[in-house]
């Protein structure tokens, strides 16, 4: 079994494109004064099919200023270890979504970038009623 690069993870709580909850693992690092959102996609392709949506959703929910902020998909194959891929995004005015891309990264280029983020990076700690959306229940 190969390595995974992150296996502890915090559960957050958000809501698919249909507006259906949908519960994801994402970790949070600050690098040289960049941030790195990690998000973890399973077999049913949730990130997959829903990016744009949980992608603005954890801006807001995180407060994080787009320009300074990389968003990564994650998946975990037992065979062949932590597998990145790298979002990029187009922001409006308003911080809304214009459009996005996606591309997987490449094992031997993109991933030093990447490892260098979980190893030298900081990992941001997110609050528990930040990942259960507990503040807008009052």
């Amino acid at each position: 079994m190969k390595t995974n690069l992150l296996p502890n993870l915090s559960r957050i709580e958000l809501l698919d494109k249909q507006g259906n909850p949908v519960q994801l693992l994402v970790k949070l690092f600050e690098h040289q004064g960049r941030y790195a959102v990690f998000i973890e996609d399973s077999a049913n392709g949730v990130l997959a099919r829903n990016a744009g949506a949980v992608i603005s959703q954890l801006v807001r929910r995180l407060a994080l200023p787009v320009a300074q902020t990389s968003f990564y998909r994650h998946i975990y194959l037992p065979h062949q270890g932590s597998v990145f891929g790298c979002f990029q995004m187009g922001w409006g005015e308003d911080n809304s979504i214009s459009h996005y891309t996606f591309s997987m990264m490449s094992p031997l280029v993109d991933d030093l970038a990447v490892r260098r983020i979980l190893k030298d990076g900081k990992p941001v700690s997110v609050s528990y009623g930040v990942l259960r959306n507990l503040s807008s229940a009052v």
